[in-house]
C-alpha cells in the first residue's frame, strides 16, 4: 500500500497518495504500537502532501508523529530533521531550519553518508538558510 502512495506521490497524484498513505497508517495502527518505525514512510508521504499542498498545519501534524517514533537509524533521523528544516524554512523560522539542517548533516553522518547526494543537498540548503 505504501509502495502505491510513493508512487503517486511521486506522480503527482497528490490527493491518491494521501489516500493510499492513510490507510497504509490506519493498517499498521493496527499491528503495531503508535511508535513504530514502520509507521515512518507513510507518515512521510503525509507530511508531504499537505506540504506541498501548502497545508503547514496538517504537514506539521504528520510530522510530529513522525518525530513520536522510536527511530534507532540515523537515517531515519536524518529524513524527519531534513522534512523538520524544510517546513521551517518555508515558514520563514530560520534559527529552527539551521538547527534542523545541521541535525540532517550529523545524522547522516552518523548513517556513514558523508559524501551522499543527500548530504550535499542538505548542506546546500543548510548554507542558504545561512545566508538569510
Amino acid at each position: 500500500m505504501n509502495d502505491m502512495a510513493a508512487l503517486l506521490f511521486i506522480s503527482g497524484s497528490l490527493n491518491e497518495a494521501e489516500v493510499f498513505a492513510a490507510h497504509s497508517v490506519s493498517t499498521l495502527d493496527k499491528i503495531y504500537p503508535p511508535d513504530d518505525p514502520m509507521l515512518l514512510r507513510p507518515l512521510q508521504i503525509i507530511a508531504g502532501v499537505h506540504f506541498e499542498q501548502g497545508e503547514t498545519a496538517r504537514a506539521r501534524q504528520a510530522l510530529k508523529r513522525m518525530q513520536s517514533l522510536r527511530l534507532d537509524r540515523s537515517e531515519d533521523r536524518a529524513l524527519i530533521d531534513g522534512i523538520a528544516a524544510s517546513m521551517s524554512e518555508a515558514e520563514g523560522n530560520w534559527l529552527e531550519s539551521e538547527s534542523h539542517y545541521s541535525d540532517a548533516i550529523l545524522a547522516l553522518q552518523q548513517a556513514g553518508f558523508s559524501e551522499s547526494r543527500a548530504r550535499k543537498e542538505a548542506e546546500s540548503a543548510a548554507s542558504a538558510v545561512w545566508r538569510q
